[in-house]
C-alpha cells in the first residue's frame, strides 16, 4: 500500500477513534481525556497521536536519536498501559518495536522484570523505575514535552510477574 494512503487511513481512523471517545463520554462511559497542555519551550510530544520525529535506535544512530526511540518505546506503551489500561503484545509490540528500529522482540529483553514487566498473560507494562528512568527523566534530558497524564505514575491494574529464565518471546 502507498504510503499517503496508509497516512490517510491513519488519520481517518484516528479521528473516528476521537468520535467513539467523546461519544462516550458524553454518555458517561469514560473518564474524559486530561487536558493537554505543553511548556512552549518543550517540543510537545503524545505518543498516541503521531511517531517521534528522528527516533532511531539502530546502530548508525546518534545518542540522541537513540535516546528518542528509547523515549518514544516506553511512552507509547505506558500511554496504552494507562489510557487502554491493558498490556502490549504481540504483533503490536512487534509493530511498536520495529518503528523505533529494532529488529524483533529480542531488544526489549535488557528492561525486562527492571524497566518493564509482563502481566500473567505475558502482555507488557512499564515499571515504575521504568516510568522514571526512560519517560520523566529521559524527556526531561530530551526537552519533550508529555502530556500531563504520561508524567504522573500510575500503578497497574495487574500484577507483574517475575521472569525466571531468559525469554525472547513476545
Amino acid at each position: 500500500m502507498e504510503a499517503t494512503k496508509i497516512r490517510k487511513l491513519i488519520e481517518s481512523t484516528r479521528a473516528l477513534a476521537d468520535e467513539l471517545e467523546a461519544m462516550l463520554e458524553a454518555e458517561g462511559d469514560i473518564a474524559p481525556k486530561p487536558a493537554v497542555t505543553y511548556d512552549p519551550d518543550l517540543e510537545p510530544y503524545d505518543p498516541l497521536r503521531a511517531a517521534l520525529r528522528d527516533a532511531d535506535v539502530r546502530d548508525k544512530a546518534t545518542r540522541d536519536q537513540k535516546n528518542r526511540g528509547i523515549l518514544m518505546l516506553f511512552s507509547t506503551l505506558y500511554a496504552i498501559n494507562q489510557r487502554q489500561r491493558r498490556g502490549l503484545g504481540g504483533s503490536e509490540l512487534r509493530d511498536l518495536v520495529h518503528s523505533v528500529g529494532y529488529s524483533d522482540l529480542r531488544s526489549l529483553n535488557r528492561w525486562e522484570d527492571n524497566s518493564m514487566g509482563r502481566d500473567a498473560d505475558g502482555f507488557r507494562w512499564v515499571t515504575a523505575r521504568g516510568h522514571r528512568e526512560w519517560i520523566v527523566d529521559l524527556s526531561s534530558k530530551l526537552r519533550i514535552g508529555l502530556p500531563a497524564d504520561l508524567m504522573a505514575w500510575v500503578e497497574p491494574p495487574v500484577t507483574l510477574q517475575k521472569r525466571t529464565t531468559p525469554s525472547t518471546k513476545a
